[in-house]
Formats: structure tokens, C-alpha cells, sequence
């Protein structure tokens, strides 16, 4: 029951704070008493709200029809929100995968990146095995042919002193021939001179 004296009514009234989503008993002459969260606003709460009826008070046509705007456009935006809260969840959802993609394109370029390095690893290595293997080898021909050019040289030498000896026993020979002939000449005129006798 409301009491209205001097266009002032004193009573119990519903009135809507649309930032908290919440209807409020509201007595002029004590404090608002709040409802539970759970009891939430809702476009028929608004429909249905009843305001005490007041000398000098406003029209209350205008009122219902404003409160059935209100209501329409309440409607509106939650639906709207709805709207939004499926598509932010639709929209975490894709973030989630594509969270998941990039973690899987940045783990497969790890695995990529570390077979690219096994690989350069594995040709330096085996790049470093070659050259030692060349540098071996071309150590090995080098001492070859030192090893040759030493035994031709001393091949060469060995040579050169049994030509020498071979000239000297040649010369030896020859001088001892031509003794041998010098002696058989004495011989032989020797021979005739005592054949002339």
C-alpha cells in the first residue's frame, strides 16, 4: 500500500539499476535492500514492474510504453551479448587452435632447423674427414717419392762407381794386354835373331 501526501509517496517500489542487472525494494524512508546475484534482471522483470501511482506523478501510458522500449531494447542486448559471448568462445576456441598450430609449426621448425644442423654438422665432418684423408694421402705420394728419388739417386751413384770401376778394371786389362803383347813381341825378335845365328 502506498501513501502519498504532497506528491510525495512513501512505500514499497521496484526500481531497476540496469549497470548491475538487478531490481531493488526501495523504501524512501529506509535503506534499499539487495537482492541476491543470482536474481538477475530480466526484459519481463522490466515489463512487469509496478511504480506507485501518485498525484502530479508522470503519465502512465508514457511510462509503460518507455518500460516496453526498455524491455525490447534489453532484449536486444542480451541477445546481443549472447551473440558475443558465442563468438568471443567460438573466437577462444580458434586462438586455442591456432595456439596449438603455431606450437606444432614452431616445433616441427626446431626439428627442421635441427636436422639442417646434423646435417652441416655431419658434411663438416665429413668435409674435415676428406681433406685429412686427401692431406694423408698427398703426404703419403710426397714421401713415396721422396723415398723414390732417394733410391733413384743412390741407384745413380751405386752406378756411376761400377762404371768406374768397370773403366778402371776395362784400363787394367788393357794395360796388362798390352805387356802381355810387348813381351810376346821381345819374344818373337828374340826367336828370330837366334834363328839367324
Amino acid at each position: 500500500m502506498f501513501e502519498c501526501s504532497g506528491g510525495i509517496c512513501r512505500g514499497v517500489i521496484y526500481h531497476a539499476r540496469f549497470g548491475r542487472n538487478e531490481l531493488r525494494p526501495y523504501k524512501p524512508d529506509g535503506p534499499p535492500l539487495i537482492m541476491e546475484d543470482s536474481m538477475k534482471i530480466t526484459p519481463i522483470d522490466i515489463q512487469q514492474v509496478g511504480f506507485a501511482v501518485c498525484f502530479r506523478g508522470y503519465d502512465r501510458k508514457e511510462v509503460d510504453q518507455f518500460l516496453d522500449t526498455l524491455a525490447q531494447d534489453y532484449e536486444a542486448l542480451i541477445k546481443e551479448n549472447e551473440q558475443m559471448k558465442e563468438k568471443t568462445a567460438s573466437l577462444e576456441i580458434q586462438v586455442i587452435e591456432l595456439k596449438k598450430k603455431e606450437s606444432l609449426l614452431n616445433n616441427t621448425l626446431i626439428a627442421v632447423q635441427k636436422v639442417v644442423d646434423e646435417m652441416k654438422q655431419n658434411a663438416q665432418k665429413e668435409v674435415s674427414l676428406l681433406i685429412k684423408e686427401a692431406e694423408l694421402k698427398a703426404e703419403e705420394i710426397t714421401k713415396a717419392a721422396r723415398e723414390e728419388r732417394l733410391r733413384l739417386q743412390q741407384e745413380i751413384q751405386d752406378l756411376q762407381r761400377q762404371k768406374v770401376l768397370f773403366l778402371e778394371k776395362i784400363r787394367s786389362m788393357l794395360r796388362t794386354f798390352e805387356k802381355t803383347l810387348e813381351l810376346e813381341e821381345k819374344d818373337l825378335v828374340l826367336s828370330e835373331k837366334r834363328d839367324y845365328k
